[in-house]
């Protein structure tokens, strides 16, 4: 298992090649499916090259991340990872961004990354490749596994993990500030950025003319706390939105969660809706979900047990006739799929409706005018 592979992996390999050998057969023991030769290539094609790169920043640490990850390849080749899970092969293409965290704990790293990268790509509707785009953009920034952890979370819930929002909005308050603003995608503020709320930072005499940067506030306080209360006070807004000038909203479904279980949804029968302590909750009368949705995305948790409270009553907030139209006094949408609903929910910013025929709930969103979900 060491020969004709480049180094720094070939070195790190052959400097205790009998370990890494026992370590494979050991492995292929208990994995009848993993093969001398894919194994070979996986780790000329993936390893080898964030071999290279931890090589080029902390050479002292290329043995103990090659172990780390040889152990790492074994269990994703062995258990045919990439077959199930077909972006773990541009996940690990992220790690040579990774350099400085791999070198520091790459069992960790990989641990963390690929439990999420999975747990996203088994969401309906999420988007793991938003996640791997945004942790390749934002990777090398990353100093320490704290940020890496808080990095990802946000990074799901931009990526339509919706159950995530609380926690990743608790998140960008931790993160360093440069982090948080691209993560967030903000976009620099022009041409007015005083009168926005914002400050641009001037750039350093020895960076580029167009080196500026969008600060949030000295200390990452200030704004950025107003920006994140913004954000979790309306589930409907999107960082970008607070650049400018505000976007004209309207109701409109967003998205529509659920479906037959027979075609890989969670229902049985055509769900209803109801509030449970806060929460939207849509069941079969078998099956009971919480749903979590904002601007990003709409999943389903499954509950492991009945709410054991009354549910909330219905708002009055909204008026929903029988001919699928929608009103909250202020705005009205109208559409065919709504027609005949049989229950509905609502809180301040959302209103979630469910038909007698359709496995799927119907979320209604405050959307500007002119984006889609």
């Amino acid at each position: 298992m060491t020969s004709a592979l480049s180094n720094p992996l070939a070195d790190a390999l052959n400097h205790d090649a009998p370990r890494f050998n026992a370590r494979f057969e050991r492995a292929a023991a208990q994995m009848p499916r993993l093969e001398p030769a894919e194994f070979a290539d996986f780790l000329r094609r993936y390893v080898g090259p964030i071999a290279q790169s931890v090589a080029a920043v902390a050479p002292d640490r290329v043995f103990q991340a090659v172990e780390a990850l040889y152990r790492v390849a074994l269990q994703t080749v062995g258990r045919e990872l990439p077959q199930r899970y077909p972006t773990i092969l541009d996940l690990w293409q992220v790690f040579n961004r990774l350099p400085n965290l791999i070198a520091q704990d790459a069992s960790a790293v990989t641990a963390l990354t690929i439990n999420v990268t999975c747990n996203l790509a088994d969401t309906p509707g999420a988007r793991v490749g938003d996640l791997l785009a945004g942790l390749k953009n934002i990777g090398p920034g990353i100093q320490n596994i704290a940020v890496l952890r808080d990095s990802l979370t946000v990074l799901a819930w931009r990526a339509g993990y919706a159950h995530a929002r609380s926690s990743a909005l608790d998140a960008i308050l931790q993160m360093p500030p440069e982090i948080a603003q691209a993560i967030l995608g903000v976009p620099l503020p022009n041409p007015s950025p005083a009168e926005r709320g914002f400050r641009i930072k001037e750039p350093h005499s020895n960076a580029s003319s167009d080196a500026y940067s969008l600060s949030f506030g000295e200390g990452w306080g200030g704004e950025s706390a107003s920006i994140v209360a913004r954000l979790r006070t309306d589930p409907w807004l999107r960082p970008d939105d607070l650049i400018g000038t505000q976007p004209v909203r309207t109701p409109r479904i967003a998205y529509r969660p659920g479906g037959f279980r027979g075609f890989g949804g969670p229902f049985l029968r055509p769900p209803t809706v109801a509030r449970y302590d806060g929460q939207f909750v849509l069941t079969d009368g078998e099956t009971w979900c919480t749903l979590a949705t904002d601007t990003f995305g709409a999943t389903l948790r499954r509950l492991d047990t009945v709410p054991k409270t009354a549910p909330q009553p219905v708002s009055q907030r909204w008026l929903v006739m029988a001919d699928g139209q929608i009103s909250n006094g202020a705005e009205r949408f109208q559409s065919e799929a709504l027609a005949n609903a049989t229950s509905w929910a609502s809180d301040d910013t959302t209103l979630v409706i469910t038909t007698a025929l359709s496995y799927k709930a119907y979320v209604i969103g405050w959307l500007p005018v002119k984006r889609t979900p």
